[in-house]
């Protein structure tokens, strides 16, 4: 039984370039993928983001109060 199970090194070939270059693209490929995954999981807040928004916000209240005292102020005059 123990002939029967003789593996020897002429049963498995060497590894060739192309057998090297496949490993290795596979590797990099398994490795661009989980950071991509952890990029959705994990969630990254940008305080630049959130002041950009802020301030455009403020812009938008201001312009929009100005209109609004402007708009009262041309129907007091027509009263």
């Amino acid at each position: 039984m123990a002939a029967e199970m003789d593996f020897s090194s002429t049963e498995i070939p060497e590894s060739t370039v192309m057998d090297n270059v496949l490993h290795y693209e596979l590797f990099f490929g398994a490795i661009f993928q989980l950071t991509h995954v952890l990029a959705i999981i994990l969630p990254i807040s940008n305080k630049t983001d959130n002041k950009q928004e802020r301030l455009s916000l403020q812009i938008l209240r201001m312009t929009l109060e100005s209109k609004t005292l402007t708009v009262l102020s041309l129907r007091l005059q027509r009263q």
